[in-house]
Parts: structure tokens; sequence; C-alpha cells
């Protein structure tokens, strides 16, 4: 599975950029809500997969290899609650990608149809492992939303889906 090396890495510098920038918000959110690290945490995630990035990341254009290293920073330098589900949901997307790579390339598929079957193994792996739903104020809230959302309507979709479950997350109590 590959893309545009100027275009993967592009996106992941805004991406992981963004995430840096909203680490003041996240972490004060969480104060409020949680323990206060889902900031930092994701601050040191995305901070060190920009490092990757400058050393080379995505001159291949791959995104299994971008994704081994996530779960590779996942795993030894992000901590707390969300980085062991990240980890989870990681390595099952990854290992999902590259089982079904066939939706990609056959005569009817889509890389849209791959993404939208990768993501939802994810989830039902991530689903063995933690009872969060959407409504218990959890990273789920989003994640299933952008998940289901995206198997129907694309990608604008799902995101749309998933500012809807951020935000509805403001009115819930924690489970």
């Amino acid at each position: 599975l590959k893309i545009s090396p100027a275009t993967l890495e592009s996106v992941l510098r805004r991406a992981c950029g963004d995430l840096i920038d909203a680490e003041p918000d996240l972490t004060r959110w969480d104060t409020i809500m949680g323990d206060g690290d889902c900031g930092e945490t994701l601050k040191t995630g995305a901070s060190a997969l920009l490092a990757a990035v400058d050393k080379g990341l995505a001159k291949a254009g791959s995104v299994v290899t971008v994704l081994q290293e996530l779960e590779e920073i996942i795993e030894s330098k992000m901590g707390g609650t969300l980085g062991g589900v990240l980890g989870i949901f990681f390595v099952a997307l990854r290992v999902s990608l590259e089982e079904n790579t066939a939706l990609a390339k056959g005569e009817d598929g889509s890389v849209p149809k791959l993404w939208v079957k990768a993501l939802s193994e994810s989830l039902a792996n991530l689903r063995r492992y933690t009872p969060a739903k959407v409504g218990d104020r959890t990273v789920m809230d989003t994640l299933i939303p952008f998940a289901e959302a995206l198997s129907t309507g694309g990608f604008d979709a799902g995101v749309k889906a998933a500012i809807q479950g951020a935000e509805a997350t403001k009115t819930m109590k924690p489970r």
C-alpha cells in the first residue's frame, strides 16, 4: 500500500503538527475530566513520529512502514490508557491492511474498501480488549462513529461523525 512519498510526508507533518499544537487544550480538557495525561501522551507520539519523518520514514511512500513505526512509537514512548488503546488499534489496522491488500488491487476493488474493512476489523479487535463504547466519554466516542460513517459515506462523512462524537462528550459523564 503505497502513495506519493511527498503526499505521505506532507500528511504526516500536518497531522503531527496539528496534534502538537492541540496539546495544551487536550491536556486542559483531560485534566478536567481525567488524569491530565492525554495531551502529553499524544504530543510525545506525534513528536517521535515527526522525528522518524525527518529521518526519511515517508521516502518509500509505504503506509504499512509508517504504521509499523507508529506501533513502535506507541509501544515504546507513549503511556497511559490511550497509548494502550491506540497500540492495539494500530497493530490490528496494519495487519488488516496487509492481509486485505487484494481489495485495492482487484477489478472491483478500491483503496476506500480496503480502509473500511481494515478499520472495521481493527475496531472489532479493539472491542475484545475494552468494553468502552459510544457514550462512555472515551476515545471510542470518536473512533467508532468515524469508522461507521466512513463505511457508508466516505472520508468526509467519517470526519464529520468523529467531530460530532467528540462534541457529544461535553455533556456525558465518564464511565
